[in-house]
């Protein structure tokens, strides 16, 4: 496709992704006066899939679920559409990084993401989840809504230092035009909940086990299952096997951290946060130890830190995108110095039916289909710019163009609450030492976990008291300064936190050397026995407690224990596996 062109009332201006059933541009759209524009982001259905009915529905309901939400956590959408036979989703657009860019960012520096940083956005995260989950129609019945694939790639943070929700592409609605078959499953599996995984019934619980798997995260300065297949995922999350929390030395109190942690990513729902507002209040507990949360100049500030000069480039590049555009010529690219470069698929989750074979996926893929990958817009320097646009996606509203407002008077009134600076971790010897920062430059802390102490109260300087010009009586000039109110300490910033290994999916030896993580085990074959499953035709589709072991006639080995058999056309019945026995299941 070529570009600037004219698409209905917007201008599509560049390519920001194309996945296996949509493609996404970045345009623009003028608003009343010729030289006011705003940019968005459009969302088609590839042009070989508008006669796909069932990927019609999901577009609609991706449309009618994320029009209904309307909060400043959560990305919008503007306007659901045809252009020919093409449907599209106008979005809104995020000038700013995703999540995992930043923990990635960070991570190269042997760096991660501050406690209180984390905590801001989290929290942020949870109030649209809260929004989201109690949300009504317009005729007072609840929607029941479940965002099912909360990652970090869907949490996008705006230079402007706000956090946003992305991707309701498949969110779960009491009103959805296409349900979800009961042997598939919708998200990512290293950031679904256990019920999710067994095609269980999901609830907003599913949310927030995702949320304290991105917690997780933010943490470690990488996934919770980093490096494992699928398979491997699977088997954790179905034994219960969630990694323990890491040690977080930036804390006064690193176990009221932990038990918010560990209540998140319970296996079991009903011990879990039952509310995404319980679990938002848990988290503020824990940064008022910390000196509470960031306002969002704080979080904006931080942001170019951990890519400087974001906030210059989009406004350069967005300048170059808002004057007239030879819509005549098309070119495959409108030069600018953005640094912002296409990307070959969109991050985004689509339907998939679970099929558990070892070695058939990439071991770092976080999705359940391989025709989507994790991916954004590469950005000159560090981190990765967020026009990474996700299935839904995308991105916030209106850029506003202009000097971002996060000047020191903000504060006027009360002492200065200092930025959150990035946390180190130890390096390998092959990664460069962090490069210093050229703006607002931390003093580093005497030792890791010894916390600095908070700077002296410089006095003021002496002023004489005013005497008048006729005085009854002089008055004495005081040699010493005046009193100075006592002002509240502020609280320290971020200290050092103690070395944290870097993962590595092969051994590795480092210092300390980190706990390897338990590995699946195959059951004993003298504890198993053999289910052998007949139906009158050959070929159908066999179910052993709904996931999908092959196709009749089958024999497979199961340890001990009851089961739910199903095969395609037949109802379910329960077998009693044995032993080193056969268990004929006939199916007429």
């Amino acid at each position: 496709m070529n570009y600037p062109r004219k698409y209905g009332n917007y201008v599509l201006l560049e390519r920001l992704g194309i996945g296996g059933m949509s493609e996404v541009d970045l345009a623009r759209q003028r608003m009343g006066d010729k030289d006011f524009y705003r940019f968005v982001v459009i969302k088609r259905i590839k042009t070989d899939k508008t006669g796909d009915d069932a990927f019609i529905r999901m577009f609609k309901d991706e449309a009618r679920i994320t029009s209904e939400l309307h909060h400043e956590c959560i990305g919008q959408v503007y306007e659901f559409g045809r252009e020919g036979d093409e449907y599209f989703l106008v979005l809104e657009y995020v000038p700013g990084i995703d999540v995992r860019a930043m923990i990635n960012a960070l991570r190269e520096r042997g760096q991660r993401v501050p406690v209180r940083v984390a905590l801001r956005i989290l929290c942020d995260v949870l109030e649209g989840l809260e929004y989201a989950h109690r949300k009504r129609d317009a005729f007072g019945k609840p929607m029941r809504i479940v965002h099912r694939d909360v990652n970090p790639r869907n949490v996008m943070v705006s230079i402007h230092g706000d956090t946003k929700l992305i991707d309701f592409g498949v969110a779960k609605a009491s009103d959805r035009l296409e349900r979800t078959k009961t042997d598939h499953v919708k998200g990512k599996f290293s950031y679904m909940a256990p019920e999710q995984v067994t095609g269980g019934n999901v609830d907003h619980r599913a949310d927030l086990f995702a949320v304290g798997l991105t917690l997780h995260e933010f943490l470690a300065g990488y996934g919770p299952f980093f490096g494992l297949n699928q398979v491997q995922i699977v088997h954790r999350l179905l034994h219960g096997q969630i990694p323990e929390m890491p040690s977080v030395r930036d804390l006064p109190d690193e176990d009221m951290l932990r038990k918010v942690h560990d209540k998140a990513l319970a296996p079991d729902p009903r011990e879990r946060y039952q509310s995404a507002a319980d679990f938002r209040e848990d988290l503020v507990k824990v940064a008022e130890s910390v000196g509470g949360l960031p306002k969002r100049e704080q979080i904006a500030r931080f942001l170019q830190k951990v890519d400087p000069g974001i906030t210059e480039r989009l406004q350069e590049k967005m300048r170059g995108y808002s004057g007239e555009l030879d819509l005549t010529t098309h070119t495959d690219r409108i030069p600018h110095a953005g640094g912002l470069e296409p990307v070959e698929d969109v991050s985004g989750t689509m339907e998939s039916q679970v099929a558990l074979r070892p070695g058939a996926v990439n071991p770092n893929s976080d999705y359940t289909s391989t025709q989507f990958t994790t991916t954004g817009a590469a950005v000159a320097g560090v981190g990765v710019l967020g026009l990474a646009v996700v299935a839904t996606a995308v991105v916030t509203s209106v850029v506003v163009l202009g000097t971002l407002l996060w000047l020191e008077p903000w504060n006027k009134g009360g002492p200065a609450v200092p930025d959150p600076v990035p946390v180190q971790q130890p390096v390998p010897p092959t990664l460069p030492t962090p490069p210093p920062k050229p703006v607002e430059p931390v003093t580093p802390d005497p030792a890791p976990v010894v916390e600095p102490a908070p700077e002296p109260v410089q006095p003021e300087p002496v002023r004489p008291e005013p005497v008048r010009p006729q005085p009854i009586r002089p008055v004495p000039v005081r040699p010493q300064p005046d009193p100075v109110r006592p002002t509240p300490v502020p609280p320290p910033p971020d200290p050092e936190p103690a070395p944290v290994p870097q993962p590595d999916p092969a051994p590795v030896v480092t210092q300390p050397p980190p706990k390897p993580p338990p590995q699946p085990t195959e059951p004993d074959p003298a504890t198993l026995g053999t289910l052998v499953v007949n139906a009158p035709e050959e070929g159908l589709v066999v179910y052993v407690n709904g996931t999908p072991r092959g196709k009749t006639k089958l024999q497979i080995r199961l340890p001990e224990g009851t089961y739910e058999v199903r095969v395609d056309g037949y109802s379910a019945k329960m077998f009693t596996i044995r032993k080193q026995q056969m268990t004929p299941a006939l199916f007429r």
